[in-house]
């Protein structure tokens, strides 16, 4: 079949799977549809042949994106589909096929694109299960192999996972032969299995991967030149594991029981799966428990839940002693107890302190057990319910006969504690005179059973206690039975039997005892009561407080905030009533660091009083005052000022006889702050905060005197500061950057543990800013490692000092540290079925970078692996990149890696070790450990891994050909990780003599090239066979070893002699025997480069044979074409500053010397091939350029003339002006090389004729002089001439003259300059802010030449800021005009400026003096422009809706170029409901306009006419309006629309329905080919379809369609007919046509 066939087919299928995804009604008559058409187009046997068309059609689907949902019979299905193509045939040009079919759609469906994308390169999918090996795949599940096809199904445990191990081979030269062919394997639905890409391994070596997608199994050999080298070999086979779970249709919710799957090629497996009995048991809850008290008992309810089947299954309730069961047990199926429980019918037994309830049977079921309880004494109510004197626990517990503690549930009798406040209650009063206290006591509150009770009350015995019983004043209400005394309540009375529920109120009065004036007395009550008679005793204590506390003396501070050295105090003295004694005095204890004198103390209210200071004691003898209230200034002075905070504890005390009351106060003084510390979090910092530590020093603003600030940070011990770590910041917080400035003016110097950052430059500068910061972030290594390993807390302390002050020490506290050891080196590894054979290692170097090795910048890590393990060559990546030979080397001899890796900074490592051994030989910690170390470090550096397998595991996927395997790894020699690609090895077979051990023939041969790692693997190898390798091609420049090697593999079971030596040719050769365990070996190979020789290389003059410098010379390799080297003569010297040969080292074989570049005053030489030999020596074709191990080439002079260049000036410029300015530069016009730049300074002067002269010696040839600087400060130039020899005079500065062999050629310059000119400054500015405004196009033009002089737009000009600033411009004196010829946009163009700009540089103006601003500046100022107001207005005639104008109606507005201005839609304006009018106003800049209403179509209207009017004109019929707007005016535009409606029709309605689905297909030249599927069907208003896509309607009044539900869609199924019609008739006449 064609390629174009093949794409018609696709096409086909693609619809084919569509319509058969559809309901099943529909793709079984699409179906039908389709064979008829089939049949009809095999009739067709006349028709022409016409270009096989490709057709690509979109098609229409029903799912989301790539989904396609259905739901048949209740269940619900989702395919994912990707459609791929690989058959586009690009040579030919692609043609589509656009067919329009009529749908009607009722389906309620959305429709989606559908994008199908195909890979672009060519290959084959087979499927898997034709190369299946059935006899060696197995399928287990939990651990046991079942075999497929039993009759009786294999009985598994719940929820055991399931495996699959497949295994195939390939036939030898066939499928598959590519890596892009690929084969897939489909697993049983009802298995899930997760999602993994795994390696498929040829021993040690990745040869391809497999893909696990939803339950497709995908393979590929697609790992470059290892997947090449597999596929050509013989005897190819592999295999592979896949686990997964079984779905839910095989564990049924947790029921399991009998299913089956089947594995393609396998066959049907049957199980019967155990129902998950996990989670069985039986558990209890225990639930309600209040007590009513009106009847003392409690309704409980027992809830019992068996989970799977339980049998004899025992609910144990246990009540406490003071409970009991009131009535018997029910039995209920649900928790609100409305259905009883009557299957296996429970029963009851009780027991001594409750009861058991069994029940016989009960399967995933609850049910509830409800009961009563009643409380035998209420006593216990006094008590906390699990207080065992209450006697109110209760308890519930189950088991069965499978579960014998299905658990207990506690639930004790729930109540309100009677506390003593519901017994008894005591409060009191006092009399008007507060000679006596009564007092009020209630007992039994709640009108509980009292009788029993025994009530005591007890007067209080404090040193002011209440006074003694007043007799007779003792009574109740009711009356207490018996009548008892004071003295019977005093011992305690009870309360007998009868009393009941009574509450009693009991009153007493009481003297009230001491009072005070100056004092206050607290006088107490208890009432104490023992309910019952038998508890416990509890009391309850009223208090009477007498009189109040006199404030003798009081002391406050007065100085508020922290920062004064002067602080005052305030005493404030009351005298009592009777004022005090003469010996009545105040004193004030002054605290240390405090000072005061009697000057400093101020006396209020009273005078004649004379304090005295002694030491620090205040003392002011007041004597004997009146009552009142008198106050003490004092003021103190704080000697010396503290460096840190300072609290002052002030105590005045007032003492009068007994009396000495006191009174403190307390001042804080707070030093000037400008430093934290603490430890720093930052985002850029080390992110590992648990080892290493970083710190932030914080300074706020200093005092703007500061002239010097030095920060002296104190480190703990262990730590060092980490050089270069600073990091400065304007704020703390998580979003600024480091201020790279601000870091660089701080100077950091440390001395022992101490660090110093000097704050200087930029850094001072900013922290003496109010409101600024500097957040100084650094970090901390550690001194010692191994002390490191300790955890410990680490405190830092630092201070500033500002100028001569020295601030308080501030601490910063990090968290308990400890440096873990594997923060240093850590080694990890993975090997299990997904890696196997090889170990996947990863080390990770210095996790916190810290700096390691304080005398290297670079460390060493070795690592060893076992015996069992081998380096896997190339393997080694350090940070994500490919090692270098220059980063690690490999010694196989003894497994050793070497890995040089940075310190200071944080490094990983990963690398892969093969497992030589077969699967399930055994792993110990002798063969498969791995240890490392890191130099410099101890100890600490240390660490190792070992697999947790103890024995080989089988690769998950694996993909082989037969045997063992050799791999070669070629590299340099002395490098070996320097890996050579491209040397060809032999590995062959051979025949030997055992006794003689003497080699025969070649059996059977196979050559490998090394690969981009230098890997050559030869595989299909046997045991017990010899093999022979030699290397048969050197990698490029290196030297071939044909020295053959021999291998061979021991066999087991296999116990005859193996040789160790072989002779070939008369020669011994070593044997490297393996182990009949061993599966692989790798073998090193190095190369030795091939050796350079010297070759001097000289260049000459042709005739004096003398070296010569300057020229540019290249050697390349005939052979590659590849630049050898390059370099210029003169380079090369002896002793004594000869020019020398230049010598350059050169392997073997031909190259070509040429000169690129001649030195000056020669001509290039001709290119000399030469050739190197093995021994150094060189020949040549070229005569005379070979000899010994020289080339030589020969230089020839060129012929030469003179170039003379003269200047002369016109004017008044001087010598030293001229020469300092004047510039020429001279071109070789040959090549275009610069002879050279001169400047005038370089010529020779004549100062009597005053004439400039420069004499160059040149090659004959033309030459370009130009003079490149003119320029002359002060002066302007006016002319510039030249003259070659005797030609007349040219204007220019740019001469080309001819230089002859030994002539001189002159070429004479003359310059004419004018005097000096003026620096003016031109400010164009806004009139009213007078702010500069950029835009403006500005000129000068010389009022006298009327020339122009300058020309510029505003804002050309800029200072640092970017702001703009006035425009500079040189003039002559003289008369020029400032013109604005182009204002900025929304400004007039201002009037025209004269101004004069004097000989001494100032300028006036006559006309504009108010323009002149100082003495060189010209101001213009700019108004803004007034605009010209639109203003469109819109009116509707006829029936039309506000609605539906605004839908549609639109304006356009455009310039007088013709430019849109702006598109406005009629919904955009204004509208006004009593006029009905639309109105929308615009502000546009004065000029010509055109208005025109672009669209004017209603829906079911048909427009009579469309008139304008333009201000108060007349109308004018049309649908364009020109209007000129004048600057302030309103220019009225107002349009008016007629309408009336159309017919409208309801019998039918036509809708066009577009669909379209994408389908993409990629090839190398990508084609994207889309059809679009136009549908039409007409349909009534009884059948309407529903359309997503735009549609268009041909006739009647809009209408909505109806959803119909319709699963049928019939017109889809005639487009889908059509599209397969024409695709098989295509087919046909193909077929026809190949006939």
């Amino acid at each position: 079949m064609t390629k174009k066939e093949k794409k018609l087919l696709a096409v086909l299928m693609v619809l084919i799977m569509g319509f058969t995804m559809l309901p099943g009604n529909f793709s079984a008559a699409m179906s039908d549809i389709i064979n008829t058409a089939t049949e009809a187009s095999e009739e067709d046997k006349q028709t022409t042949e016409k270009q096989t068309e490709t057709v690509t059609t979109e098609v229409a689907t029903t799912a989301a994106d790539t989904s396609i949902e259905s739901t048949e019979n209740g269940e619900s299905t989702t395919m994912a589909a990707t459609v791929e193509s690989t058959i586009v045939d690009t040579e030919q040009q692609t043609e589509t096929v656009t067919t329009e079919m009529a749908v009607k759609s009722k389906a309620n469906r959305k429709v989606k694109k559908m994008r199908m994308t195909a890979f672009g390169s060519a290959g084959t999918t087979e499927k898997l299960d034709n190369y299946l090996d059935a006899s060696a795949c197995q399928v287990t599940i939990g651990g046991v192999i079942i075999a497929p096809g039993s009759s009786a199904p294999i009985e598994v445990a719940y929820n055991d996972k399931i495996s699959i191990n497949l295994n195939w081979k390939f036939v030898d030269n066939q499928f598959p032969t590519s890596q892009n062919d690929s084969l897939t394997y489909e697993l049983p639905s009802n298995i899930t299995f997760d999602t993994f890409t795994g390696d498929l391994m040829d021993g040690s070596t990745i040869v391809g991967h497999y893909y696990l997608q939803g339950n497709t199994i995908t393979l590929k050999y697609d790992a470059g030149e290892e997947s090449d080298a597999f596929l050509g070999q013989s005897g190819r086979h592999g295999s592979l594991t896949a686990t997964g779970k079984l779905g839910n249709d095989v564990l049924n919710n947790g029921n399991g029981g009998q299913t089956s799957f089947t594995f393609n090629a396998l066959g049907t497996f049957k199980i019967d799966m155990k129902r998950d009995n996990r989670n069985d048991g039986v558990s209890i809850q225990k639930m309600g428990g209040r007590l009513d008290e009106s009847t003392m008992t409690a309704e409980y309810k027992l809830r019992i839940t068996a989970k799977g089947p339980q049998t004899n299954v025992k609910a144990t309730d246990k009540m406490g002693s003071n409970l009991e069961l009131d009535g018997e047990p029910t039995y209920w199926e649900d928790e609100a107890c409305t259905k009883s429980y009557t299957d296996n019918t429970p029963t009851k037994s009780d027991t001594t302190d409750g009861f058991v309830v069994t029940v016989p049977a009960l399967k995933d079921k609850t049910i509830y057990v409800k009961y009563k309880v009643k409380l035998k004494d209420e006593k216990a109510l006094v008590y906390d319910s699990w207080d065992d004197k209450a006697g109110v626990s209760n308890s519930a517990s189950v088991s069965s006969d499978t579960t014998t503690d299905g658990g207990t549930s506690w639930k004790n009798l729930e109540y309100t504690k009677r506390v003593v406040e519901k017994w008894v209650s005591k409060d009191h009063t006092v009399s008007t005179d507060q000679s006596k206290i009564t007092w009020k006591v209630t007992v039994n509150p709640n009108g509980y059973n009292i009788a029993g009770a025994k009530i005591k009350d007890i007067l209080g015995t404090e040193e002011h206690h209440v006074g003694p019983y007043i007799n007779g004043t003792l009574s109740s209400t009711p009356a207490l039975p018996g009548n008892p005394t004071w003295s019977d309540l005093q011992n305690g009375y009870t309360f007998p039997a009868g009393t009941n529920n009574n509450t009693y109120t009991i009153t007493y009065d009481t003297e009230m005892g001491d009072v005070s004036t100056t004092e206050q007395y607290t006088k107490s009550n208890t009432i104490q009561i023992n309910p019952y008679g038998n508890t416990y005793d509890m009391s309850k204590t009223d208090y009477c407080t007498i009189g109040s506390n006199h404030e003798y003396i009081k002391k406050v501070c007065d100085t508020t905030g922290n920062s004064s050295t002067d602080v005052e105090w305030t005493i404030t003295v009351k005298v009592p009533k009777g004022g005090s004694s003469s010996d009545m005095k105040v004193t004030d204890t002054i605290p240390a660091g405090m000072t005061c004198t009697a000057s400093d103390i101020t006396i209020n209210g009273v005078t004649g009083i004379t304090p005295s200071v002694a030491g620090n004691t205040i003392t002011i003898p007041f004597g004997a005052v009146a009552e009142g209230t008198y106050s003490i200034k004092v003021k103190t002075h704080i000697d010396p000022v503290p460096a840190k905070d300072t609290t002052y504890q002030n105590t005045a005390n007032y003492i009068d006889g007994t009396v000495n009351k006191n009174s403190s106060a307390a001042y804080t003084y707070k030093p000037e702050q400008y430093l934290q510390k603490a430890t720093a979090h930052r985002q850029d910092f080390l992110g590992d905060y648990s080892t290493g530590i970083n710190w932030k020093l914080i300074v706020s603003a200093l005092p703007a005197d500061t002239t010097t600030s030095i920060i002296e940070d104190t480190l703990p011990g262990n730590l060092k500061y980490k050089n270069g770590s600073l990091k400065v910041y304007e704020t703390d917080d998580w979003s600024s950057a480091e201020n790279s400035a601000l870091t660089n003016s701080i100077h950091v110097t440390t001395s022992s543990n101490k660090i110093y950052f000097e704050i200087t430059g930029d850094a001072l500068t900013h922290i003496k800013t109010a409101g600024k910061q500097l957040c100084l972030f650094y970090t901390t290594d550690y001194v010692d490692l191994n002390q490191a390993m300790t955890s410990q807390d680490y405190v830092n302390k630092a201070f500033i000092k500002v100028n001569d002050r020295v601030c308080p020490e501030v601490p910063a506290t990090a968290q308990w540290k400890q440096l873990k050891k594997d923060s240093i080196i850590d080694k990890t590894g993975q090997y299990d079925a997904t890696t196997a054979p090889n170990v996947k290692y990863t080390i990770t170097v210095n996790e916190n970078a810290l700096d390691l090795d304080a005398a290297s910048d670079q460390l060493l890590l070795k690592d060893v692996m076992g015996s069992a393990i081998e380096y896997y060559p190339g393997s080694m990546k350090i940070d994500g990149v490919t090692a270098t030979s220059q980063q690690v080397s490999y010694d196989a001899s003894t497994r050793t890696l070497e890995v040089k890796v940075p310190d200071s900074k944080k490094v990983v490592i990963t690398y892969m070790g093969t497992i030589t051994l077969d699967v399930g030989a055994a792993l110990t910690d002798a063969n498969c450990v791995n240890s490392c170390s890191l130099s410099g470090v101890g100890d600490a550096g240390t660490d190792k891994y070992r697999p947790s397998a103890t024995a080989v595991i089988k690769s998950a996927g694996s993909s082989t050909s037969n045997g063992v395997v050799i791999h070669i790894v070629k590299h340099k020699k002395g490098e070996t990780t320097n890996y050579l690609p491209g040397a060809e090895f032999t590995c062959s077979e051979m025949a030997y003599d055992a006794t003689t051990g003497v080699v025969g023939t070649a059996i059977t041969s196979q050559t490998v090239a090394s690969n981009t790692v230098g890997k050559a693997s030869f595989s299909n190898l046997y045991r017990a066979k010899l093999y022979r390798i030699v290397e048969t091609k050197a990698p490029a420049n290196y030297k071939i070893d044909t020295t053959p090697r021999y291998f061979l593999f021991k066999e087991t079971g296999n116990t005859g002699t193996y040789p160790s030596n072989v002779t070939e040719n008369g020669v011994s050769y070593p044997v490297h025997l393996e182990e009949a365990v061993t599966t692989s070996y790798t073998y090193s190979f190095p190369n030795e480069a091939i050796t350079s020789h010297p070759v001097q290389i000289s260049k000459v003059d042709i005739t004096s044979s003398k070296e010569l410098a300057g020229a540019s010379l290249k050697i390349t390799d005939k052979a590659t074409g590849a630049e050898v080297a390059t370099w210029t003569s003169g380079s090369d010297k002896d002793a004594v500053g000869n020019l020398i040969p230049h010598t350059i080292t050169l392997a073997e074989g031909t190259y070509i010397l040429t000169e690129t570049k001649a030195p000056a005053d020669y001509k290039v030489a001709d290119p000399i091939e030469f050739t190197v030999a093995g021994d150094g020596t060189v020949t040549s074709a070229t005569a005379g350029a070979a000899s010994g191990t020289k080339v030589t080439m020969k230089d020839a002079t060129i012929d030469k003339g003179k170039l003379k260049i003269t200047k002369t000036i016109s004017g008044t410029v001087t010598k030293e002006q001229a020469e300092a300015s004047v510039q020429f530069t001279v071109v070789d016009n040959s090549n275009q090389h610069v002879v050279g730049t001169y400047q005038l300074s370089d010529f020779t002067y004549d100062a009597t004729n005053k004439i400039w002269t420069k004499e160059l010696n040149c090659n004959v040839g033309g030459y370009t002089v130009t003079e490149t600087v003119t320029a002359i400060g002060g002066y302007m130039l006016s002319k510039v001439s030249y003259a070659i020899d005797s030609a007349a005079a040219q204007d220019g500065e740019v001469a080309t003259a001819n230089v002859t062999k030994g002539t001189t050629t002159t070429v004479a310059y003359t310059n004419t300059y004018d005097p000096a000119a003026h620096s003016v400054d031109i400010s164009k500015v806004d009139a009213a802010k007078g702010e500069e405004i950029a835009g403006a196009e500005l000129t000068i033009t010389n009022k006298t030449s009327n020339l122009v002089v300058a020309k510029w737009t505003s804002g050309d000009k800029k200072d640092a800021a970017g702001n703009v600033i006035p425009y500079t411009v040189t003039l002559a004196a003289g008369t020029y005009t400032l013109t604005e010829t182009k204002a900025p946009t929304g400004y007039e163009v201002a009037d025209p400026i004269d101004f004069t700009v004097g000989n001494d540089g100032k300028v006036t103006s006559t006309t504009h003096a108010s323009n002149i601003v100082g003495v060189n500046k010209v101001v213009m100022k700019d108004v803004k422009e007034k605009p010209g107001t639109l203003k469109l207005t819109k009116t509707v005639a006829g029936t039309v809706s506000k609605e539906d104008a605004e839908k549609t109606i639109q304006f356009k507005v455009t310039d007088a170029a013709g430019t849109e201005v702006a598109t406005y839609k009629l919904s955009e304006f204004t509208y006004d409901t009593a006029s009905k009018t639309w109105t929308k106003t615009l502000d546009c800049t004065a000029g010509k306009y055109t208005v025109t209403e672009t669209v004017t179509d209603v829906t079911g209207y048909t427009l009579t006419s469309v008139t304008y009017t333009i201000d108060s004109g007349a109308a004018t019929t049309g649908k364009a309006a020109d209007v000129t707007l004048v600057k302030g005016n309103v220019t009225t535009v107002a349009f008016k629309n007629s309408y009336q409606e159309s017919p409208t029709t309801t019998e039918a309605t036509t809708t066009t329905t577009e669909t379209a689905t994408e389908v993409t297909t990629e090839t190398e030249a990508t084609t994207e080919v889309t059809t679009e599927v136009t549908t039409e069907q007409i349909t009534t208003d009884e059948d309407k379809p529903e359309v997503d896509t735009h549609s268009k309607e041909t006739t009647g009044k809009k209408t909505r369609s109806k959803k119909t539900g319709d699963t049928a869609p019939i017109a889809a199924t005639g487009g889908m007919l059509l599209i397969s019609l024409v695709g098989l008739g295509v087919l046909y006449r193909k077929k026809k046509k190949n006939d």
